[in-house]
């Protein structure tokens, strides 16, 4: 079970991370706008770098199996939360980009469940 829930950890941070790298990455390479139009805020490499770059950095912390705590995985999907409220209020990326960032941290804390201790008997 836990191989599982590791899994689907590591499953949801890269798959954020390419969803979200997509778009500046296809727009420089390409010249084109991409297919969904409402990523068009994250084509601008230079607002969106600090939100990419956290992003990244997360995902890259994650996949460590040593850094993998239960305090790291908290602190990304409470920080990856945040990110997506303040991107949604303040309208920064069309509101798709920062929903996407949102429910990726709230699926990372739903994915939070400590293990129950053994009982000793008492």
């Amino acid at each position: 079970m836990l191989q599982n829930k590791t899994r689907s950890i590591l499953l949801t941070v890269w798959c954020l991370t390419i969803f979200v790298w997509l778009p500046p990455i296809w727009f420089y390479f390409f010249q084109t706008d991409y297919f969904l139009g409402n990523f068009r805020g994250l084509q601008n490499f230079k607002l969106s770098a600090p939100f990419l770059l956290i992003i990244f950095c997360w995902a890259t912390l994650l996949s460590i199996p040593k850094t993998r705590t239960l305090k790291n995985i908290i602190g990304a999907g409470s920080s990856l939360m945040s990110l997506g409220f303040v991107l949604i209020y303040y309208e920064i990326f069309h509101h798709t980009g920062g929903f996407v960032i949102l429910f990726s941290g709230m699926i990372l804390l739903s994915m939070v469940r400590e293990e129950p201790e053994p009982d000793d008997g008492k």
